[in-house]
């Protein structure tokens, strides 16, 4: 995802995503390893995303970002 900054992981309880300069994130998806929808969202503060995934299940997830460029993913990893 060249328009977002870096997701590093494991991520605990609040994944941060941030776009890289003028770039605005319009929604976020984030699924799970067996294709379940567990989060979707769009955002109204385009800079930075705080998303609070304390109550998901550890495990690996893959995050979906749309904005005004394109779509992007990234896989994340859930303590």
């Amino acid at each position: 995802m060249s328009f977002l900054q870096p997701i590093f992981h494991p991520v605990n309880d609040i994944l941060f995503i941030t776009s890289k300069g003028s770039e605005t994130i319009e929604k976020i998806e984030i699924i799970d390893c067996n294709g379940r929808l567990v989060y979707q969202s769009t955002i109204t503060h385009p800079e930075t995303v705080r998303i609070n995934v304390s109550n998901f299940n550890s495990g690996v997830y893959f995050v979906k970002v749309q904005s005004e460029s394109g779509i992007g993913s990234a896989k994340i990893v859930k303590n």
